[in-house]
């Protein structure tokens, strides 16, 4: 009997297939996501600002210039009356610069102690600068009380003790 019934099921089904579904029609779901191509087009724009803004970023920190960067001759310079109290004679500083070597031993036993962890020389003079003792200094900046660094060469420094002693550290041939 079940035979009979499979095929009248068989036979009746071959002559539905033309036909629209019925009650007896199994259906399965279809997933259809109308959201699907917003979306996509959402992440692509997305992705197009994100590397815009990191690429901008880039180019910003690249060509960053540099803090403080005007020259010194720029900025106009306030002069405060100062009180001499030692009368003694000063040398006028001549265009020889000496190693530090050539200095006097009192002299240079009076220079604190400096330590040079990083050196910039540039054909621009306000992109130069170095750390010493930790610290980073500009040329015309006072390294310590009464040592002043005159300039940043392109293998060291040149500094003045004290207005009266002009000297050339090689900072790059020590590393």
């Amino acid at each position: 009997m079940s035979y009979i019934l499979d095929a009248l099921k068989k036979s009746e089904q071959e002559r539905q297939q033309n036909n629209g579904p019925s009650l007896q029609t199994v259906h399965r779901p279809h997933l259809i996501n109308k959201h699907a191509g917003k979306r996509s087009v959402l992440i692509v724009l997305l992705l197009l600002i994100t590397g815009a803004m990191v690429l901008a970023g880039g180019w910003y920190f690249y060509n960053k210039p540099i803090p403080d960067a005007e020259p010194v001759a720029a900025v106009p310079a306030i002069v405060e009356p100062q009180l001499v109290t030692d009368v003694t004679p000063q040398i006028e500083l001549s265009s020889y610069i000496a190693e530090f070597s050539e200095l006097p031993d009192p002299v240079q036993q009076a220079i604190p102690a400096l330590t040079f962890s990083f050196h910039v020389y540039s054909d621009n003079p306000a992109r130069r600068t170095i750390i010493i003792n930790k610290r980073r200094v500009r040329e015309g900046d006072n390294v310590s009380e009464g040592l002043l660094l005159e300039s940043i060469t392109p293998q060291g420094v040149v500094l003045q003790w004290q207005g009266q002693h002009r000297f050339a550290i090689n900072v790059v041939e020590n590393w």
